[in-house]
């Protein structure tokens, strides 16, 4: 049985590589309403949403933390019996047993988590990034490459992190906040925005 992708940006083919490594049979890239020519993403075809078969299960390869919810609702409002799969790169270190991942994550090549951390469902945790004992990731966050989370955060519900972006332990972080490109977190973020710098500091 084969495994639809949605998304056709490039972390969908970075995910496309994960399940190359982990021998998926992919079906298909679904894109909402895609009409692209030619219509093949990395060799495989990019259909839209109208051609899609939503009995198969379901890897949702968007990076966009509110994007990524929209699709998984889309998907359970079509069939509340979807699978959604979660990736884990054959190179990633999860270090104990006492991880515990929810459906639809995605953990990069390079990843490091250490022990007794929780990541929520549909969390992607991109390249080299790594998450320290005792903390808690919500549901539809995202790390980018190389995000450093240190060790007894709490994490809320779609929460974005750029590139590089680090966070101190013991650091809590509310829901819909984003965190930019090399920006520090070294206190607790109460308030959904976009924050950036080092420290941070909330710019909208």
């Amino acid at each position: 049985m084969g495994i639809n992708i949605f998304g056709s940006s490039g972390f969908a083919k970075e995910v496309y590589c994960i399940c190359k490594r982990l021998k998926y049979n992919i079906e298909a890239f679904v894109d909402e309403n895609n009409e692209k020519e030619p219509r093949f993403l990395c060799g495989i075809p990019l259909i839209n949403e109208n051609e899609c078969n939503y009995d198969l299960p379901a890897i949702i390869a968007v990076g966009n933390p509110k994007i990524k919810e929209k699709i998984r609702n889309k998907l359970i409002n079509i069939n509340d019996k979807t699978n959604f799969i979660t990736l884990i790169d054959p190179s990633a270190n999860l270090l104990s047993d006492t991880i515990k991942i929810g459906t639809g994550c995605i953990i990069c090549a390079g990843v490091i988590i250490t022990c007794d951390v929780t990541l929520g469902n549909f969390v992607h945790v991109n390249l080299n990034s790594t998450i320290g004992h005792d903390s808690n990731i919500g549901d539809f966050t995202t790390m980018a490459p190389l995000v450093g989370i240190s060790g007894r955060t709490k994490i809320g519900k779609r929460v974005y992190f750029g590139t590089t972006a680090s966070c101190h332990e013991e650091i809590e972080i509310t829901d819909d906040v984003i965190i930019g490109m090399g920006t520090t977190v070294i206190k607790n973020i109460k308030e959904k925005g976009t924050y950036i710098g080092v420290p941070e500091k909330r710019i909208k």
